[in-house]
């Protein structure tokens, strides 16, 4: 339930470890522990269900609201809307269609 944020300059090794952690890459050398435990050792689905990245820029697809808050259609409607009421947006925009990059949308 802890959070940590990872910050630094450019080319300080943030997306470096971002991949380490998510093991995108294995480490070549040494462990990754977390909480005392080699995350090597760990199913790598299990590992990243419990971590989360959130990028500078936000990513949005081409498509639906819908299907950028649940890209394989794995949640109920009542969750989507429970995050979107959550955020301050309503469940009507379920499905707007979004541009690549968000064009479509404003603040």
């Amino acid at each position: 339930g802890q959070r940590v944020s990872i910050i630094g300059r450019t080319g300080a090794g943030k997306s470096s470890l971002m991949v380490l952690l998510f093991r995108i890459c294995e480490a070549s050398t040494g462990e990754i522990l977390i909480d005392g435990k080699n995350i090597a050792s760990v199913g790598l689905q299990t590992l990243r269900k419990r971590l989360s990245i959130v990028p500078q820029e936000p990513l949005l697809m081409e498509g639906t609201v819908r299907m950028n808050l649940d890209p394989f259609g794995n949640r109920k409607e009542e969750e989507l809307v429970e995050v979107l009421e959550a955020s301050g947006l309503g469940a009507k925009i379920l499905d707007v269609e979004v541009g690549a990059g968000g064009r479509s949308i404003s603040a």
